[in-house]
């Protein structure tokens, strides 16, 4: 199925001259079909070299959809995108550093496109995420101080973002994930009190209602007092 998708879409790719949507529609279609070789992230075939060969071919479509139109700010959150996944490939696969460089390249571009718009919540989403998974490649590159300041400005971001808005079972979870990868990160650097605070925070974000979820953006006190309950008992 792959192979013949492939088939499909490359002569497509060479042939897709002025047409104004191909371009878009064939790099969703690479995307797509790179998922399904080897998204680590879902249910896939086991080939993380063909996922990545499909990735790149995705990348270029959009970065010279770029070229035309760089002020585009839909295409340049498609970008990011694709950047994520050809991240989490590389550092599925033991290459870090290769990961890092697109991880903050897709990191990069959210930081302009949430500066042009401070309101928008799904970008700043987009940037959590960007933080965590920047945080986690530094930390297999033995960069351990950057992972950390990655990692606390995840959690700000999703302390923000519940401050912002009902905290919705989304929100909790990007809020839990970045407390989780702080924690695990302090604990090996020799924080075990930061770590507890932050696991159970953690734990906290996940097992309390919506409405019992109060925080403001850069403090833990609340949280704090919170997790403390349930840590011991």
């Amino acid at each position: 199925m792959v192979r013949k998708a492939l088939e499909y879409l490359d002569p497509l790719a060479r042939e897709a001259g002025n047409d104004a949507a191909l371009p878009g529609e064939l790099a969703m279609a690479y995307q797509r079909v790179g998922d399904v070789q080897g998204n680590p992230f879902s249910g896939n075939l086991g080939d993380p070299k063909g996922a990545l060969e499909s990735y790149r071919k995705a990348l270029a479509i959009r970065e010279a959809l770029l070229v035309a139109q760089p002020d585009d700010r839909p295409r340049q959150r498609d970008l990011t995108a694709i950047l994520d996944r050809i991240g989490d490939i590389l550092r599925a696969n033991n290459d870090p550093r290769q990961a890092l460089e697109h991880f903050r390249r897709s990191l990069e571009t959210r930081q302009s496109l949430a500066a042009a718009e401070p309101g928008n919540l799904e970008l700043q989403r987009d940037l959590n995420v960007s933080h965590n998974q920047t945080g986690q490649a530094l930390t297999l590159t033995g960069d351990s101080p950057g992972a950390l300041a990655s990692f606390r400005k995840a959690v700000e971001i999703a302390e923000g973002l519940i401050a912002q808005k009902t905290a919705d079972a989304q929100t909790r979870s990007d809020l839990a994930i970045s407390c989780n990868n702080l924690g695990d990160l302090l604990l090996k650097t020799g924080d075990p009190k930061g770590a507890v605070a932050r696991h159970g925070q953690a734990l906290a974000c996940a097992r309390l209602s919506p409405a019992r979820i109060k925080t403001t953006p850069g403090s833990s006190a609340t949280w704090r007092s919170a997790t403390t309950s349930w840590v011991t008992r």
